[in-house]
């Protein structure tokens, strides 16, 4: 198996999550976000919202002390109704990602300023999409949506929480989820290698508005030289962050491995040394010098086990159960 790093094709995808902000944020393309939020939306059978007002430019979430945790937004915008939607591109699976999902929404709900009254917080809508460093979701749900409700039927919904919307990339592809006629699915494939082709771009500009602008403002970030830099960039980056992963989990389950062999063996060497100084009355000297391999410490847990099954402390007949407790 080739385990070299992979080449930087340069190629700078929709996917990569400068390109993505900087078209829904940079770029204020907000046709294409209510597109792509109430195409969501609609896939799990909520109202489609009515607007975009506001797409900030940069938004951080701030703590009250130096101390507090804090974090990065790709994009925040602010719907008609007042809805803070958080919409997030994630090319690689990083660990605590849910949480960390968890914490933006809380940083986002405290917002309010001390004084306002909790009935009036914004809903809040955080939407994720899974990018190629994702495995393949077991259920091949390719969208899948949280939110806080009752554990008991008929699940009622906790009002005033967030709902969080989780979209697969690599699961979309994989189950060959593709219906033209349906405008979710249309921005998936889009995402995946769609806004590259021509041929979909015009076809998809023809069903929505937003599709079409998002099409726009790709073309136009892939024209500019000093944004094609800064995002090959970090796409090589990325590259090298994801094989520099899948190598470590490479050598970490072949160390798991030696290290099982090397317990496995370990322990059947002082089984053997305690069944011939029990059974067979040899003495440590000689039962040193008989089993190959034998180290000092496991001659002296050997003995250990001798003195306990002489003291009474293990029955003859558990022997064998304490031997094998050894290394678990």
């Amino acid at each position: 198996m080739d385990h070299t790093p992979p080449k930087r094709t340069g190629l700078t995808a929709p996917t990569n999550d400068l390109m993505f902000s900087c078209i829904f944020r940079d770029m204020g393309a907000s046709a294409a976000m209510l597109s792509l939020v109430n195409a969501i939306r609609k896939d799990k059978g909520k109202a489609p919202l009515a607007g975009i007002l506001n797409i900030q430019s940069q938004y951080n979430l701030i703590g009250q002390t130096a101390s507090d945790k804090v974090g990065r937004l790709d994009v925040l915008a602010e719907a008609g109704d007042g809805t803070q939607i958080n919409l997030e591109m994630q090319v690689s699976d990083i660990p605590g990602m849910d949480k960390r999902i968890a914490f933006y929404a809380a940083k986002i709900l405290s917002k309010a300023e001390a004084g306002d009254d909790h009935q009036f917080l914004p809903p809040v809508s955080m939407i994720v999409i899974e990018g190629a460093g994702y495995k393949v979701n077991p259920d091949n749900r390719y969208h899948h949506s949280f939110s806080m409700r009752d554990d008991e039927p008929p699940h009622t919904a906790l009002p005033g929480w967030a709902e969080v919307h989780k979209l697969s990339l690599p699961t979309f592809e994989r189950a060959g989820h593709y219906d033209k006629d349906n405008l979710l699915s249309i921005w998936m494939k889009g995402f995946l290698n769609g806004f590259q082709n021509p041929e979909f771009v015009k076809e998809a500009g023809k069903m929505d508005e937003g599709l079409l602008q998002f099409a726009e403002r790709y073309n136009l970030a892939l024209n500019d030289p000093d944004f094609r830099r800064k995002a090959d960039y970090i796409q090589s980056a990325e590259m090298d962050h994801n094989w520099k992963i899948n190598a470590a989990e490479r050598q970490g389950r072949q160390q798991g491995l030696q290290q099982g062999l090397q317990q496995g063996r370990s322990r059947e060497r002082v089984k053997f040394a305690t069944h011939l100084m029990y059974a067979q009355g040899k003495s440590p000297d000689e039962t040193f010098a008989t089993v190959p391999g034998l180290s000092k410490d496991e001659l002296q847990i050997a003995n250990g086990f001798i003195s306990q099954l002489r003291a009474g402390q293990i029955a003859p007949e558990h022997l064998e159960e304490a031997l094998d407790e050894l290394v678990h």
